[in-house]
């Protein structure tokens, strides 16, 4: 998980994020879950990029559907999910 919050907190740096400027689009099947090996808890594809922002104290904004401007944001982390054919 270390290394997780390590690659997320060098990307934030690395282009210098202002405290409201992130945007997750959540665009996964709702259904789509796995298990954190540290908790046991299934948990969503967003779940370590959420953690490493809040872990560095980031503002975000989180949805369903991606906003028709864009222009507000610095960042936009967009997760699709994985595939299946079931």
């Amino acid at each position: 998980m270390f290394k997780n919050y390590l690659l997320l907190f060098t990307m934030v740096i690395s282009i210098n994020l202002s405290a409201q400027g992130i945007y997750i689009w959540h665009n996964e099947n709702p259904s789509f879950a796995f298990l954190d090996p540290e908790t046991d808890i299934p948990v969503g594809g967003d779940y370590a990029i959420i953690n490493g922002l809040d872990y560095w104290g980031y503002d975000f904004t989180i949805g369903s559907t991606l906003p028709a401007d864009l222009t507000t944001f610095d960042a936009i982390f967009i997760l699709l999910g994985s595939f299946c054919e079931g």
